[in-house]
């Protein structure tokens, strides 16, 4: 089932109950042994800055560390008040993290039927690189959730025009590349795919399938309070961004960093079995376009933007799976959101087969997908890490 124009999903308590269960499982995972967690790697270069550093040097600079303004000036801030903790250090982190948990089924919710919800809201719950990051004193888990509702809130003020899309938008747009530069990648392309689209409609004077509803000139506008908005906090860096071009084309990407980042978004640690997973995305990309051309192209050119400009850029470390995984981030949940997508579909044919028509297995479909759920569950590191876990706290 597709969700037509026009049409509303009624939610059942039986829909919501299991959307609240799938929260409450991701919260688990992204919470649990936290107060183990030390302090490790780049997660001490916001924290050195934030002891060593004024607030001026802090607003006014960015470093070879990436050490990230914002968290830099919040930790700051935190050492001057209550006090900066383990738990306060990632405070951010989690609730974003738990943010992207409710805030992302919700968004989904406005254009796709309960069923890739359900798995969409399954997968977020379960991807171990978003949990990881969650957890992680790095901006990244922040990136994702202020770039997905910047995507998709753009998307429905160009399908609707109405004016608190566009605030969400822009609110969203301006403030996520303060916490990392390259989600420009993301919440950017939203303007260059629409600038592409009507160059497009210019050449085809009318097409009846792609209809938005903004015109040129309010494009125009956009872009100007965007840029505006981003010179806010990116004027005053100007003397300490020639740093960052030594972080530009210094590493090549090879086979093992395709592999690798496969792992990393498919949460799975055998190649061969995150390729085939992987293989799903482009498959739920290509059905959202049969569907909703507009939709499944926006889709498509998000995720292609950003994998375009990881490679032509190529920052330092991108030969590194986890460090390109971390560019590429921010577009995790529009893979994640294809898959469901993809999955959607195959348990639509399912329904369709003759022989479960003819013994009328109503809930053939349902059992396909908490099989492939479960099997991705099996297959990542979650039932190991979480599973020892468990077990330590009953031989206690």
């Amino acid at each position: 089932m597709w969700l037509k124009k026009g049409k509303v999903i009624r939610s059942g308590p039986a829909f919501t109950l299991t959307i609240l269960l799938l929260i409450f499982l991701g919260i688990y995972f992204r919470i649990q042994q936290i107060d183990k967690q030390i302090i490790g790697g780049d997660e001490w270069n916001a924290i050195r800055f934030a002891c060593k550093s004024s607030y001026g040097y802090i607003f006014t600079n960015f470093n070879i560390a990436d050490n990230c303004i914002p968290l830099t000036a919040y930790y700051k801030l935190l050492l001057e008040t209550i006090g900066l903790n383990d738990l306060w250090l990632r405070s951010l982190q989690l609730l974003s993290g738990i943010s992207c948990l409710i805030i992302f089924p919700v968004l989904v919710k406005k254009f796709y039927n309960r069923r890739v919800v359900l798995i969409f809201t399954t997968l977020l719950a379960i991807s171990p690189f978003l949990i990881f990051y969650s957890r992680y004193a790095r901006p990244y888990i922040i990136v994702v959730l202020l770039s997905f509702i910047a995507v998709f809130y753009y998307y429905l003020w160009m399908t609707k025009g109405r004016t608190k899309y566009l605030i969400f938008y822009l609110v969203c747009a301006i403030v996520s590349p303060y916490f990392n530069l390259f989600s420009m990648a993301v919440v950017l392309g939203p303007l260059i795919y629409t600038l592409l689209l009507m160059l497009m409609r210019r050449r085809r004077s009318k097409n009846p399938k792609i209809n938005i509803y903004i015109d040129f000139k309010k494009l125009l506008m956009v872009i100007v309070i965007t840029i505006i908005g981003i010179s806010i906090w990116l004027i005053p860096t100007f003397d300490s961004l020639n740093t960052l071009a030594d972080k530009i084309n210094r590493d090549s990407i090879g086979l093992h960093t395709i592999t690798g980042v496969l792992n990393n978004v498919c949460g799975v640690g055998n190649d061969i079995l995150s390729m085939v997973c992987f293989s799903i995305i482009p498959i739920g990309l290509y059905i959202a376009y049969r569907k909703d051309r507009l939709l499944g192209s926006y889709m498509s050119f998000m995720v292609g933007l950003n994998i375009l400009l990881i490679m032509v850029i190529r920052p330092v470390g991108v030969h590194y799976p986890m460090v390109f995984s971390r560019y590429f981030i921010a577009s995790i949940p529009l893979c994640l959101l294809a898959a469901s997508i993809a999955i959607d579909e195959i348990a639509n044919r399912a329904e369709t087969l003759g022989i479960l028509k003819r013994y009328n297995i109503k809930y053939i479909s349902h059992a396909i997908i908490v099989i492939m759920m479960l099997l991705l569950f099996i297959v990542g590191p979650l039932l190991v890490v979480y599973k020892s876990s468990l077990i330590h706290r009953l031989c206690r």
